[in-house]
């Protein structure tokens, strides 16, 4: 028995809007995909322009992995191609998408980190292109609102020490790499886009012995300077970051210090970069992880991490709208959530609940305080938990790996 991608996909999320949650258009059956033989891993999903989305993933093939691509226009899945042209050297791929038609695919291979961009007039991915050599890690991208995608990966600096490095596509070609930290020790890159021309890069870097999130951001390929946006005197971890249409940044950590452990977001909006808000405190010892950041811009944003004390693993969701932060909603016995949100406020929220050999892969519909009934879209033997990414008309996508047979 091996993993075979499989995908969800719910209905017009203009819909869910209009009727209560009970009564919502539920979810389309999972389509299956499935590039080679090997085993399917390592998932990526990203949406466009209205009913298309983007799946990226890997299959395991000898010693490494492959990655291939899929696309989806009104719910109907294309002939997964393979992109890579080396064997990839880590489970991880990325893929942002645009609403000009633009998808780029990024992971790390033998030769180094490695993209593919979706060709809209061919219709078929074109060759991957080394952006950086060996080395060169953890790397991210997003898709502007103008077509130009940005990827950020960590890269070796000498000594031991790293830094952040960024590219931008201009026509055909990548840019040459720009330095956008000071070196250190890395973790959690993560890009997101903003207004037209504006790129966005945060990271954790180790000052200290504590780990900092910094926030570097881009207009039209020149980038500002880094800012430090968690507490210094604190060890912030498992950063992850969201941008809006409305240049708005989200960013969204966990900080440990001696009170205990403090899961923190912060918002740069129209005013300039906000004092810190703690979405939830907790004991010392309580492991926070597996964090999600969504945000529209106009004021509303979704939240969601896992905490694990013990034995007990709980997913936390918070959503902002308008009037502010609306109260957590909490579920048991959960885990691995991702987020994803639409403009008017609609939250898809899919995560995994650990039952035994197989896991169930759940999702929950709704706006803040009106949660449909949480819905089983499938099960999954893996250790990562589903991927979800919704389009501008509202449509949310859902990927996951499945144990099948054959």
């Amino acid at each position: 028995m091996d993993r075979l991608l499989r995908l969800g996909v719910i209905l017009a999320a203009a819909l869910l809007i209009a009727v209560p949650p009970a009564s919502a258009a539920g979810w389309d059956p999972p389509s299956r995909l499935r590039g080679g033989a090997g085993e399917a891993l390592g998932t990526a999903i990203a949406t466009g322009t209205t009913g298309v989305a983007f799946a990226a993933w890997q299959e395991r093939e000898g010693s490494g992995f492959a990655v291939y691509a899929a696309r989806s226009t009104g719910g109907a899945w294309g002939r997964p191609q393979r992109i890579s042209d080396a064997p990839a050297t880590s489970v991880t791929v990325r893929i942002a998408a645009g609403r000009t038609g633009t998808a780029v695919a990024t992971w790390r291979s033998s030769k180094g980190v490695q993209a593919s961009t979706y060709n809209s007039g061919t219709g078929r991915w074109e060759a991957a292109v080394v952006v950086a050599g060996p080395g060169a890690r953890s790397a991210s991208v997003a898709v502007g609102s103008r077509g130009t995608p940005t990827i950020a990966w960590v890269a070796p600096d000498g000594d031991g020490a790293e830094v952040v490095r960024a590219t931008r596509l201009r026509g055909n070609t990548w840019s040459a790499p720009v330095a956008l930290s000071p070196a250190g020790s890395i973790a959690d890159v993560r890009v997101a886009a903003g207004l037209p021309g504006e790129a966005n890069v945060a990271w954790t870097r180790t000052i200290d012995g504590r780990g900092v999130v910094e926030v570097a951001r881009g207009l039209n390929g020149a980038w500002s300077e880094p800012v430090a946006w968690s507490d210094p005197a604190a060890d912030a971890a498992s950063m992850r970051l969201a941008g809006g249409d409305d240049g708005e940044l989200l960013a969204v950590w966990s900080e440990e210090s001696d009170a205990g452990v403090q899961v923190i977001s912060r918002r740069d909006a129209a005013g300039g970069l906000r004092a810190p808000t703690v979405q939830a405190s907790y004991p010392s010892g309580t492991r926070v992880a597996l964090m999600t950041a969504a945000d529209s811009g106009g004021s509303r944003a979704a939240l969601a991490w896992t905490t694990l004390l013990g034995d007990t693993a709980t997913v936390t969701l918070r959503v902002r709208e308008p009037q502010g932060w609306a109260p957590a909603h909490v579920i048991d016995g959960a885990d691995s959530p991702q987020v994803a949100l639409t403009s008017a406020g609609a939250v898809t929220l899919v995560y995994r609940v650990p039952t035994g050999d197989l896991d169930q892969i759940m999702a929950l519909r709704g706006t803040a305080g009106a949660w449909s009934d949480a819905e089983q879209l499938g099960t999954t033997g893996a250790s990562a938990g589903p991927r979800v990414a919704v389009g501008v008309n509202g449509t949310a996508t859902v990927i996951w790996t499945e144990p099948v047979d054959g």
